[in-house]
């Protein structure tokens, strides 16, 4: 079993690899379909602005927490969500773009003796070029008393 990660583990500047997501088209159209229903199929985006199909910023936005839970918040006390902020849809994905992300911690508030307040910046980018970007913050448990590492002097 994996180490269980709380607050008082986490340290503020620490930058994390969230890893890559290939998007395809056929994501692209069926998430469109179902959660964002705008004209951005192929036979209707060829003679949009953008030239061609792009992916709605939502799904980006679900491929970025998709890629911070399955590389580093599956394993962190996470007790809830509280606010998703300072959104920048700086490009749009497209099919075919195979997109990587990266987290970094910037505070840490200890609210009381059972929770943190963490917030990190996300980052969402195809080849170097920044897709997304945005700032989380979220509950995390503290460290249970009954797992509280002693320090050195017993203290």
């Amino acid at each position: 079993m994996d180490k269980v990660v709380y607050a008082e583990d986490v340290v503020a500047g620490t930058a994390y690899d969230l890893g890559s997501y290939a998007v395809t088209m056929d994501e692209v159209l069926e998430f469109s379909r179902q959660w964002d229903p705008h004209d951005i199929h192929d036979e209707q985006a060829g003679v949009g602005h953008f030239g061609g199909t792009i992916a709605s910023g939502l799904y980006s936005m679900a491929i970025l927490q998709r890629l911070a839970i399955l590389n580093v918040y599956r394993h962190w006390a996470i007790l809830a969500g509280r606010r998703i902020s300072d959104v920048s849809f700086r490009a749009p994905a497209r099919p075919g773009m195979t997109l990587h992300g990266s987290l970094v911690i910037d505070s840490i508030d200890m609210r009381d003796d059972t929770r943190a307040l963490i917030t990190v910046s996300k980052t969402l980018a195809n080849e170097g070029a920044v897709i997304l970007t945005s700032t989380h913050e979220f509950y995390m448990f503290r460290r249970p008393r009954s797992l509280a590492v002693e320090s050195p002097g017993g203290e």
